[in-house]
């Protein structure tokens, strides 16, 4: 026997789509879920309506006497304005189905980071260590993150990789940033020197508020700048930058806020990977949450605006349904198999159960 809530995706919440391979965000305080589940979450798992698992990524899970806190990103094949699917959990001997990278790569995610981890924090995608020098874990948009200050020369790196040298090619990367201070201060970027680098960043010139602004610059080959925008201290901001071919768009919440047409390509740097500041410099005062990279793809407006949507307030955006006890004897599925085998939910009860596995 197991239990399951159907999670239903509220009109007007989807823009455009559907999209493909989408990372939803089920973050949640359920008392049911929190009373019946495992105390660590780990029989915890969620499938369409015909039962197919999907894949999904545990980003923290807190249970009773902690105050009870739910949040997943699980990937849905197609999300559109209607989609509905289920979170299933509260069987002792449910084997764990987490799949973390499984749950990102469709969608062509480079790395993901959720920094909800004290000292360093691994990609769930490519295993890359972002790693804090100085400041603390603080509350952030989705769950913990990192916070740095600016007097403190606090920053988060990873080392040079491949997967940041994005040349002419589609690239998404975006972020959650909270500011205490709307001066000058880098998001993300690389530096090697004033002619070898490049960054996305808030600019306190010409406010009010910080513009979000992109530039990239490797001697005669520069990109930008482009900004457009504000920022305003004390509150969070999803930030975004996409590149399609040559046009490169900025988003502040979901909305365009700049875009050019540059052909230039970014430069192959061998440097740190910098999260906070750029070259022991430009300090961001504030806390940052959740960075993600896409090598290779630039998704759209719509899909920025919808995960905006999605994880700026996860109960406007669905609906948790009704407490289910279900029992059933299916096939076994393969976990995080979309178009594979199902679990057919039928309402008997005391009936011994087959459990997903993870293939």
């Amino acid at each position: 026997m197991y239990y399951r809530k159907k999670i239903s995706v509220n009109p007007g919440q989807v823009s455009g789509g559907p999209h493909a391979e989408f990372p939803l965000l089920f973050n949640g305080t359920d008392a049911e879920i929190a009373a019946l589940a495992k105390s660590d979450g780990t029989d915890i798992w969620f499938s369409l309506l015909d039962g197919t698992v999907l894949k999904f990524d545990r980003d923290e899970y807190y249970a009773p006497p902690t105050p009870a806190r739910q949040i997943f990103h699980v990937r849905i094949p197609s999300l559109a304005t209607d989609s509905e699917i289920f979170v299933n959990f509260g069987d002792p001997d449910q084997a764990d189905l987490e799949d973390k990278r499984g749950t990102f790569d469709g969608a062509g995610y480079t790395e993901v980071w959720h920094l909800n981890s004290p000292g360093t924090n691994v990609g769930v995608v490519g295993s890359h260590v972002a790693t804090l020098d100085g400041g603390s874990q603080a509350t952030g948009k989705i769950g913990l993150c990192y916070d740095l200050i600016e007097a403190d020369d606090d920053r988060i790196t990873v080392p040079d990789s491949v997967d940041w040298f994005f040349a002419g090619g589609d690239v998404t990367l975006s972020l959650w940033a909270y500011l205490r201070d709307d001066a000058f201060g880098s998001f993300i970027g690389q530096f090697v020197d004033n002619d070898h680098r490049w960054y996305i960043l808030h600019n306190d010139v010409g406010g009010p508020g910080a513009e979000f602004r992109m530039y990239s610059k490797d001697d005669g080959n520069v990109i930008g700048p482009m900004g457009g925008g504000s920022i305003l201290e004390d509150d969070w901001y999803h930030l975004a930058y996409t590149r399609v071919g040559n046009t490169h768009t900025q988003y502040i919440n979901g909305v365009q806020a700049d875009q050019i047409i540059d052909a230039g390509t970014f430069p192959d740097l061998n440097a740190l990977l910098e999260i906070g500041s750029l070259g022991d410099d430009y300090q961001v005062d504030g806390r940052i949450d959740e960075v993600r990279i896409a090598k290779g793809t630039g998704v759209s407006g719509d899909w920025l605006l919808t995960e905006f949507r999605n994880q700026d307030d996860p109960s406007a955006f669905y609906t948790l349904g009704a407490l289910e006890e279900i029992s059933d004897a299916a096939p076994i599925p393969t976990a995080g198999d979309v178009s594979g085998g199902t679990r057919q939910a039928r309402r008997y009860r005391r009936t011994r159960i087959q459990r997903p596995t993870k293939g």
